[in-house]
């Protein structure tokens, strides 16, 4: 059975470009929330082995979510993909937990990130005939200055 991975953020053109991207690296379930709250609701029901959330979302912010998930599925990895990198951000999400937090600019070492934590999970699919990560994908991603 291939692997779960939530996407979630508040906007609908960069959950769109990871699940395409992300659907192309490796064999898996793709499922996507709007915000934390509905990230944590569908963590809880799905069980995903990876959740993508982003820092800033409506209704529950990223680390909260990270937090409640992690409380309830300590096997998840969790990686924090946001516009508000900050050193600090990164320190509170790794002591929850977080594997990681990438900023949206470097968003290509999301992806392989996510790849490299699925390739090292015991086989469900074929890992050798997943295409290889892209070298860069943040001009995939809207420009956050425009609206």
């Amino acid at each position: 059975m291939p692997p779960r991975i939530l996407i979630a953020d508040d906007s609908l053109n960069v959950r769109t470009a990871l699940h395409q991207l992300l659907s192309h690296i490796h064999p898996a379930e793709l499922l996507e929330a709007a915000n934390g709250h509905e990230a944590v609701s569908k963590a809880l029901e799905f069980s995903p082995e990876v959740v993508i959330l982003d820092f800033v979302m409506p209704v529950t912010d990223g680390l909260t979510a990270a937090r409640k998930i992690l409380q309830q599925l300590p096997q998840t990895a969790i990686f924090i993909c946001t516009m508000h990198w900050s050193q600090y951000l990164e320190e509170q999400a790794t002591a929850i937990g977080v594997r990681q937090v990438i900023s949206k600019a470097q968003s290509s070492l999301l992806i392989a990130a996510v790849e490299q934590f699925l390739n090292d999970q015991p086989p469900s699919a074929d890992p050798a005939s997943a295409p290889a990560s892209p070298d860069t994908i943040a001009e995939d991603l809207p420009d956050p200055a425009r609206p």
